[in-house]
């Protein structure tokens, strides 16, 4: 994304220049997909219970989670995705995609939430177990005014739901980062590592209740 800051900074070319500084259209990486799906599958083990699968996760061993991996490699293919907007047609039409494909994933997120709600109130009347508190949506019943004003701004959500909230954030971020790397490439960086220790401070989470 760093090569997307130096056409800010760039000077105009020519019509006659334009066809041969254009930036042509990367593929879609497979290997990409195949790591997120296998993050995805380890994130599955880590959600089922009394599973010998679980004590051999990542999670075990490392620093990182599949979550983490997942949101690394999700970040990559963001990068490809729409960095090439970036070179080809500047920052605000690229900023202008994230911030469409940021309201796409919006209205996914509620649809997939609303759904969920319904069926585990539905399944919690047919089983008569409490799918409602299993799944953390208690507070949608206890102020559903307030629950719905907060999950539209993405400031509630239920259990394990909120890795669709965390990626529209990153992605809205890009642009600010880019902004950063404009001045220093280094700041990016910087600001990432300033957050990551904000939130061992001072306990930035989600207002999941």
């Amino acid at each position: 994304m760093s090569l997307a800051l130096e056409t800010l900074t760039a000077p105009i070319a020519k019509p006659e220049a334009a066809a041969a500084l254009a930036v042509p259209s990367r593929a879609r990486d497979p290997r990409l997909d195949v790591v997120r799906g296998l993050a995805l599958f380890i994130i599955f083990i880590a959600h089922v219970p009394s599973n010998w699968l679980w004590s051999v996760i990542p999670a075990r061993f490392g620093l990182s989670d599949a979550t983490d991996s997942f949101v690394f490699i999700s970040g990559i293919a963001s990068a490809i995705a729409f960095g090439g907007t970036f070179l080809r047609h500047g920052f605000w039409t690229g900023t202008g995609r994230i911030a469409y494909r940021c309201a796409q994933l919006g209205v996914a997120h509620l649809f997939l939430l609303f759904a969920i709600i319904a069926v585990a109130y539905q399944g919690s009347v047919w089983t008569g177990r409490d799918l409602v508190g299993a799944l953390g949506i208690g507070h949608l019943l206890a102020s559903p005014a307030q629950a719905i004003f907060e999950a539209f701004w993405l400031h509630w959500v239920p259990a394990s739901l909120d890795i669709m909230p965390v990626y529209i954030v990153l992605l809205a971020l890009v642009p600010a980062m880019m902004l950063l790397e404009k001045l220093d490439r280094r700041l990016p960086l910087l600001a990432s590592v300033a957050l990551y220790l904000a939130n061992a401070a001072f306990g930035l989470r989600s207002g999941r209740r």
